[in-house]
């Protein structure tokens, strides 16, 4: 599928690059336990949204993201580190160091940092994903 997207330009390239991210294929190898056909592609996606998207987009972090796990569910927690690093890295850019929506980034850190044995780490990156999953307590505008 790939053949082709060096063929197109602009805005039809990205929009194939991310339909290729998230595509039922994907899912499907991930389902039938091949991960590593699932990496491959989700690898070929990385590279593609590499050349046309900002360093800094948060669709690149999503697939870093889902590279990660792939990675982590086939206990490559070291090829997976550095992609969850350099997502959150991203996502915090982007919304900022106190969004909630950095609670998954932050677990999925978590539990590769478990895999390479560094407790400290992910107790620390689950604490704070866990403190951003909370909801925030509506402010009493009442006097006692």
């Amino acid at each position: 599928p790939f053949d082709t997207l060096d063929n197109m330009q602009g805005r039809f390239r990205f929009v194939a690059i991310q339909r290729l991210s998230d595509s039922p294929l994907v899912h499907l190898y991930q389902k039938m336990g091949r991960t590593s056909d699932a990496e491959a592609i989700l690898g070929q996606v990385l590279t593609h949204q590499e050349q046309v998207l900002d360093p800094n987009d948060a669709h690149l972090a999503r697939t870093l993201m889902a590279l990660a796990g792939m990675k982590g569910m086939g206990g490559k927690y070291a090829e997976a580190e550095p992609l969850c690093e350099r997502a959150l890295k991203i996502l915090e850019a982007d919304y900022g160091p106190d969004n909630p929506q950095l609670a998954r980034i932050l677990s999925l850190y978590a539990s590769v940092e478990r895999g390479l044995g560094h407790k400290d780490k992910a107790d620390a990156l689950a604490a704070r994903a866990a403190a951003l999953r909370q909801e925030p307590r509506p402010v009493s505008t009442t006097r006692p």
